[in-house]
């Protein structure tokens, strides 16, 4: 009966484990916890350390501070998700957080106002 029992277990982890979302790893220096598959939801704007991490289709920009999920292009044709702003640089458009002011945006980040008007884009410095 406990081979049995021991087979059971090990299935069920096996399983379990497949679903998992939440992963931790202890070293050392302490301990720390990572999101895995496909159970993410970080809104344009929002913080991240890779793709998997933001909503639907937006991408992670890993070189701004803590992440921050935005779409990497944008017209009339491809309009920006609810809460985006399309915005215009030098590599082409993409879609960021819209805001009215700093408050608009999350820690670290400011609201970068479109010109002569009364709305813009979080960013950072």
């Amino acid at each position: 009966m406990k081979p049995s029992l021991v087979i059971v277990a090990v299935t069920l982890a096996s399983s379990l484990s497949a679903c998992s979302v939440e992963t931790s790893s202890c070293g050392p220096s302490g301990c720390t916890s990572s999101r895995s598959g496909s159970f993410s939801s970080q809104p344009i704007g929002g913080a991240c350390a890779n793709d998997g991490e933001c909503a639907g289709s937006l991408r992670c920009d890993t070189a701004a501070p803590s992440g921050y999920c935005l779409q990497t292009s944008c017209s009339a044709s491809t309009p920006c998700p609810g809460g985006g702003v399309c915005v215009a640089d030098a590599q082409g458009n993409f879609c960021a957080k819209s805001c009215t002011s700093n408050n608009s945006c999350r820690q670290g980040y400011f609201c970068q106002r479109f010109r002569n008007a009364s709305d813009g884009f979080c960013t950072y410095r």
